[in-house]
Parts: structure tokens; sequence; C-alpha cells
């Protein structure tokens, strides 16, 4: 939902829901990371900035202006509230001034750039060609949104067997003293290293990932498809490779300046889905096509155009149809 979305909803219908979700919690903390080590500008700055931001591109027509009230801060951002058609608001930007999202989605949105035609919808003619096209999806292991792209890329590879050399899951994150960091925190960090590992040495990643994704009951799955713990283990502890293949994914993501859970990158050309459908199997298909010089079998076949669900989920389509980012 855009701040225009809410700017609609609160004029026809004078209300406008408050409270944030555990998954938009989750979404903001991610954010926070992504603006790490960036330059912060003073709270009163960036809660002018957003206001203004609001007026002069969701409001410029209109009589009714978004006025300042308060801000604070909320987990390493700004909290600013204002008053629009009568009702308070709240939104969230990020310390240097430049990312603002509305309370009810992860959606973040850039200030600095001036009008939505800076960012214009990507065709098949973006994308680079190549025979033997991968699509690989940086997310983090307990991202909503990481783990909505890590269902829709597991979905696909079972309905499209044949595709399971194009899409390929990497991490981001950094090592530190020796250690995997990550969003957030010590328990995610050492999920992401478990399923590099489970990726680079076995052959159950993605029947892992398809347990996982349901509960966040990672002994559980590991036991039930017959993972060696001792071996994996071994990987997760050894540094020349569990943490060797970490740093090979942050690498490849800070080449690209890849800060947000999912991103999606084909030849090294950063792919926005909501351009060929949104998070869905269907998308995720068509970005594959779009980049094939020669078109795969499965490029005829019409696949899921649901949503798929955020967060952990015991069914592909979850109750909410959140489609956002941590970032």
């Amino acid at each position: 939902m855009s701040i225009q979305n809410i700017c609609d909803v609160v004029k026809k219908n004078n209300t406008l829901t408050a409270a944030l979700s555990v998954v938009v919690l989750i979404a903001i903390v991610c954010l926070v990371y992504f603006v790490a080590g960036i330059g912060g500008v003073s709270a009163k700055a960036a809660a002018e900035k957003a206001v203004s931001y609001i007026n002069e591109t969701y409001l410029a027509d209109s009589a009714e202006k978004a006025q300042l009230k308060d801000f604070s801060d909320f987990y390493g951002l700004n909290k600013i509230s204002f008053s629009l058609f009568g009702q308070e608001q709240f939104i969230y930007v990020t310390r240097d001034g430049r990312y603002m999202f509305p309370a009810m989605e992860g959606v973040p949105i850039d200030m600095d750039q001036t009008s939505a035609t800076d960012n214009p919808a990507q065709t098949c003619q973006d994308i680079p060609k190549t025979d033997s096209p991968v699509v690989e999806a940086f997310v983090v292991s307990q991202c909503p949104y990481g783990l909505q792209m890590q269902r829709i890329a597991s979905k696909f590879l079972i309905d499209e067997p044949t595709a399971a050399n194009n899409v390929k899951i990497r991490y981001l994150g950094s090592i530190s003293g020796g250690k995997i960091v990550a969003m957030h925190g010590e328990g995610e960090a050492q999920e992401n290293l478990k399923q590099i590992c489970l990726r680079e040495e076995t052959d159950d990643y993605w029947k892992y990932l398809s347990c996982y994704m349901q509960a966040d009951e990672s002994d559980k799955c590991l036991a039930s498809i017959g993972v060696d713990k001792l071996a994996l283990n071994s990987c997760m502890t050894d540094p020349s490779r569990g943490l060797a293949y970490a740093q090979v994914d942050f690498n490849k993501a800070d080449s690209l300046e890849i800060g947000g859970s999912p991103t999606l990158v084909i030849d090294g050309k950063v792919v926005d889905e909501f351009s060929f459908g949104g998070r869905t199997e269907n998308a995720l298909k068509e970005i594959l096509c779009c980049a094939s010089s020669n078109q795969p079998g499965f490029c005829s076949t019409a696949l899921s155009t649901e949503t798929a669900a955020t967060m952990f989920s015991k069914t592909y389509v979850g109750v909410e149809e959140n489609n956002g980012a941590c970032e």
C-alpha cells in the first residue's frame, strides 16, 4: 500500500488502522540494516522532509495538507506522526532522511526520487539474455519477504524441476570477527549459515526449505529429511567452508549494492519482480523466460499468479498477501 493508497483510504473512509503487525515490525528492523553506516540527518529534518514529500508528491492538487505533529526514535528509525484529513497518521523514515514507508506496509519509498517515472517498469528487453540464465534471489532466512521469495522459488522448482539449475538462493549479511552477522541477530545468522551449508554440501537444500518455511522448526526438519547433523555442524564451524561459502554471497551482494531481502538478480542486473507480475510463481517464470535466449519448455506453461505467503506458513498462500521488502 502506497502513501497514495493511504490518503485515498483516509479521505474516502475516514479511518485507518494504526496497529503494526509483527511481520511489519520485522520489516522495519530489516530496513535499519540497509541504511546502517549511512550518515544521518536530524530527526526534525527527516520529519519535515517526509511531510513535505507527502504534500508535494501526493497532495499537490489537494486543499488538505499533512501537518507535522511529532517525531521520535523507533528501533533506529524516525517514527513520525502527522495529521491528515482530521486523523493522526504515522510513517517511518530512515535516519539518513531518504527512505520512508507507511505504518501498514514494509515497502520503502525513496524520497530522493522526484517522481514515479524515475523507476519505470522493466520489460523483457531490459533483461540480459543468455542460453542458461540463473535467477539469484538474495534473502535473509527470517525476513518475512525473504521467506516469501524462497516459497515462490521452492514451488516453482517443484512444478518445473527442469529449472533446477536456473534458480539460486543467496544470502545477505557480513562476517565480523570470524562470525557471521545477520539482520535479526545470532539466531538468523546461524540459520543463514545452516542453509548455506545445506545448499553447498548436500542435496537437501530445497527439501529442508520446504519444511523450514512452514513453522520455523529447524531440528525437526533436519531429522525428517535425514540430514547428517555432524557433517552439517562441521561445515558451519569450519571457516574454510561455511564462512567461505557465505562470504561469496556477501561479496556478490556488496558488489551489486544489494540491501533488500528479497532482491532478484540475473547476470549482474537487479530485476524488479513487480514489473513481471509481483511475488508470484508465474512472475519468476516470466523473468527466467525473458532472460533465456532459447525458450525452455516451461515458458509456455501457466503457473500460479497467487501472491505467496509471507513469514512462516503451512500453505503457499497466506491469510495476508503482503508484497513488502526487508531493507
